[in-house]
Order: structure tokens, then C-alpha cells, then sequence
């Protein structure tokens, strides 16, 4: 084994690349968990004939706090604030399901989502005409079935 050999290069290379392993997975330990990335939406609306792009920045951190504090307090006002669409469609339904409210339902926009907020206040309350809201087929079969 000489010093400049292919044989110490790699094991040299071995090494080095060890010691950067250990030296990464101890900055994660002591760093601990990074915080998650802001999620930037944009939305697009029309003010007289010119185009504005209103860019607003929220992280999921923000609205997961919001829905959990909208869901102790049931207040639905709490749920409009959250911008992740999704986020606030689940907070609607599930202060709708909790109030057994089925017009809040129909405030949700994700259609599985407003499906299963019908359903599942149809069967709680045995209100077969929520049933015929549902627009999924299988959905709809499932809540025809529970509450009769």
C-alpha cells in the first residue's frame, strides 16, 4: 500500500465519507426538526380591467392551529380563516357533523368531503332526504342503506 495509491484513495474516500454521515446525522440530533416551509398561494382577481395578483403566505403550522382552536370553540367563522382549501373544507365539516347542520355541509367544496358530511348526518339523524343530496353513487347507496 503506497500513499497515492488507488487502494488508500478509496479508503481514504471510505472514510471521509463515514465521518460525513456521523457529522450529518449529528447536526439533525442537535438541530432537531426543521420548521415546515411557508406554502405560498397565489390567487388572481380582476380590478378594473387590470390584473392583480395577490400573493399571500401561510403555513400549515397557522391553520392547523386554527382548526383545532375552531373546533373547540365551534365557531365557523375560525374555519374561513384557514387558506389550506382542504384544511378548511374537514373544519367545516366537521363543525357541521358536530351540530348536526346539514346546510353547513353544503358549504364544502371538496365533493367527497361534502358527500361524507351528508351521509354522516343523514345516518346520526335518520334523515333519509340528506341521502338524496349525496351526488356519489356509492356514497349515496351507503346512506340510503344505513338509514333505512
Amino acid at each position: 500500500m503506497k500513499i497515492g495509491s488507488k487502494e488508500v484513495d478509496d479508503n481514504i474516500l471510505i472514510v471521509l465519507a463515514a465521518v460525513f454521515a456521523v457529522l450529518i446525522v449529528f447536526l439533525v440530533i442537535v438541530m432537531g426538526p426543521a420548521e415546515p416551509a411557508p406554502q405560498t398561494t397565489t390567487t388572481t382577481r380582476k380590478a378594473a380591467s387590470t390584473t392583480v395578483k395577490k400573493v399571500t403566505t401561510t403555513t400549515v403550522h397557522q391553520d392547523i392551529k386554527t382548526f383545532k382552536q375552531a373546533m373547540q370553540s365551534q365557531d365557523l367563522g375560525e374555519c374561513e380563516d384557514i387558506e389550506n382549501n382542504r384544511l378548511r373544507d374537514l373544519c367545516v365539516r366537521g363543525l357541521a357533523e358536530r351540530r348536526r347542520e346539514p346546510n353547513l355541509c353544503l358549504e364544502v367544496e371538496t365533493p367527497s368531503l361534502k358527500d361524507t358530511c351528508l351521509h354522516n348526518i343523514a345516518v346520526r339523524t335518520s334523515n333519509q332526504t340528506l341521502c338524496t343530496q349525496i351526488e356519489n353513487d356509492k356514497i349515496q347507496q351507503s346512506c340510503n342503506a344505513k338509514v333505512q
